[in-house]
């Protein structure tokens, strides 16, 4: 495209590749903030490629940490969408579209393309159940599941119904054969094993491909050179220890498997409460070396301090 723009006059074909891509934003999100994160899950996977967006936890004082802001400015952002607490004021609302400004990113939430209307395009018939997994309220796993398999409310966002032109009492099971679990006992293997359902992660997915490095050559975003590169060279397994209720620890665990392409396995995110009485061997259940992301305040987690190869 360079050469069609320039001042120098054409001849002959001409070929430009156009890539059709999602549009993409950033969540800002108060890093206390724990159910607007859990909203912005369910926003994610009712749009399409939405599970590709970034989520960025933001300081009451509208401040970023230094890699998020590096993040930022190197990702293909279309647009900042400020995430607003129940009880905030509107003057944290101006501290991010401040951030916004001086990145040079417009706040908003752009173009969103609902799935509904991808999945309503086709045979419902033809399309593979989706397993929608509830959790029981307050379970330490409530935020891994939740990141890893997605969330989706039984009615889809008013606005995408609008936008969609849908009737107003439209709900997912009229589009999509779902199936909603709330399983008795949660744990690693549970999760994994749906991990290789269709979820609502999957759902915002839908005709994508799942290696993003594939598609553009900017899709990870300069955290990496490769979307596998960690993955080989620090084994099969990375983990993202969170704690309770933790929006850091949360947009952590999202940011990196929206980076790996959301596979299935990595990374895995375990929480710091059930961490303990020896549960990290699963790290070892097939002899494969593990990497660990773990909370980095003045509280340490005790499995951190007995074994120092889980720092990272």
């Amino acid at each position: 495209m360079r050469n069609v723009l320039s001042r120098t006059a054409t001849e002959g074909t001409v070929l430009a590749r156009r890539h059709v891509r999602p549009f993409r934003r950033a969540y800002l999100i108060r890093d206390d903030d724990y159910a607007g994160l859990l909203r912005v899950i369910e926003r994610a996977c009712q749009v399409w490629g939405g599970v590709g967006d970034l989520i960025v936890p933001v300081a009451a004082d509208g401040s970023v940490s230094d890699l998020y802001r590096t993040l930022l400015l190197r990702s293909e952002l279309d647009y900042l969408t400020v995430v607003v607490p129940d009880t905030e004021s509107q003057a944290w609302q101006q501290r991010c579209r401040e951030l916004g400004e001086a990145m040079r990113l417009p706040t908003g939430r752009g173009e969103e393309i609902p799935v509904l209307m991808i999945a309503g395009a086709g045979d419902a018939e033809s399309l593979r159940t989706v397993t929608v997994t509830g959790t029981p309220a307050g379970d330490p796993w409530e935020l891994v599941y939740s990141v890893m398999l997605g969330r989706l409310p039984h009615r889809p966002d008013e606005d995408l119904l609008a936008y969609s032109r849908a009737r107003d009492d439209l709900q997912f099971s009229d589009v999509l054969t779902l199936e909603r679990q709330t399983p008795e006992s949660l744990g690693v293997d549970e999760l994994l094993a749906r991990c290789r359902q269709v979820t609502p992660v999957g759902l915002s997915r839908m005709s994508l491909t799942p290696r993003p490095v594939w598609v553009g050559t900017n899709g990870v975003d300069d955290w990496l050179q490769e979307a596998g590169a960690a993955a080989r060279d620090l084994g099969r397994n990375v983990y993202v220890l969170c704690e309770h209720k933790s929006v850091p620890d949360a947009a952590l665990l999202w940011n990196l498997r929206a980076l790996h392409g959301w596979s299935h396995i990595v990374p895995i995110g375990l929480p710091l409460s059930r961490t303990r009485a020896g549960e990290l061997d699963v790290a070892e259940v097939e002899g494969a070396s593990a990497c660990f992301f773990v909370p980095t305040g003045p509280d340490i987690h005790p499995s951190t301090k007995a074994n120092p190869r889980l720092r990272a």
